[in-house]
């Protein structure tokens, strides 16, 4: 199988486009793949959707005013970057709190930390058999203490349950700078949980472990375009999609019928 990283953004139309996001949707729920990405329905705008956008914007802009060389302390550099996003942003000052709290965090645990940030807001084009193109951006990529190459990916979930075993999107990362440097041996990468105290969840990759990526995201394109029926998956889950009103089976499923009428104890109604 082909691959190799492009290192221009190429004319996306020449290509079968896929991201880690795209598949995964795919993967847990093709009605809602369908809904997303072939029908292209406007999604909502939810508030843990803004304030993760909000902090991501923040701690990119603060990475690389220190790449570019800005010699001002690092909370200096903070409060800048926080001001400046909150004039894009309509933060509730409960919101602003809290994001506040998380950076102060963020910078205490910096003070311990050796690592150099190479990166911030990285983007990567992997071509795949000259057919499929695989995107994203990488949030953070630095190289730690002991010189192994670290990719970070922000989260602002409340939850770290669900991360714990997914790690797709971490090896997806770690395989486009494994491309870009095949003398890489080993690459680490991490979710790095802002609500839980900026934690890290942190596994590293051999060069076995990333290489497998190509076939994964090659079957995941195989069978989206032979995909015809794009039948529902209801679960909870159904509770945050944004196509949930256009999907009677999800809708039925979180909106159960809780009329206590005879018919539904299996008497006459």
């Amino acid at each position: 199988m082909d691959v190799k990283l492009l290192l221009n953004k190429p004319d996306l139309k020449n290509y079968f486009n896929l991201s880690v996001s795209k598949a995964k949707t795919y993967k847990d729920c093709k009605a809602k793949f369908k809904f997303g990405y072939i029908e292209k329905l406007p999604k909502k705008e939810r508030d843990y959707h803004k304030f993760g956008k909000f902090l991501h914007e923040i701690l990119e802009n603060f990475h690389k005013e220190i790449i570019a060389g800005n010699e001002l302390p690092h909370n200096k550099i903070m409060t800048i970057c926080y001001n400046n996003a909150l004039k894009n942003w309509e933060m509730t000052q409960a919101q602003s709190q809290e994001a506040f709290q998380i950076l102060v965090k963020y910078l205490k645990n910096l003070t311990n930390d050796k690592s150099v940030c190479l990166k911030a807001e990285k983007e990567f084009f992997i071509e795949i058999n000259e057919e499929i193109l695989l995107q994203g951006f990488i949030d953070k990529v630095q190289r730690d203490e002991d010189g192994i190459i670290h990719v970070v990916d922000y989260k602002t979930a409340k939850s770290a349950k669900f991360l714990e075993k997914d790690f797709l999107q971490l090896l997806t990362y770690a395989y486009a700078l494994f491309l870009e440097d095949p003398s890489i041996e080993k690459i680490r990468a991490s979710y790095l949980m802002l609500r839980h105290d900026c934690s890290l969840i942190t596994r590293e990759f051999s060069v076995n472990d990333m290489i497998e990526i190509k076939d994964i995201f090659f079957n995941y394109a195989q069978q989206i375009k032979s995909e015809t029926e794009y039948l529902p998956s209801p679960s909870p889950l159904c509770s945050y999609c944004d196509f949930v009103d256009n999907c009677e089976p999800g809708n039925k499923f979180i909106s159960p019928d809780m009329s206590f009428g005879l018919d539904s104890w299996g008497g006459k109604g």
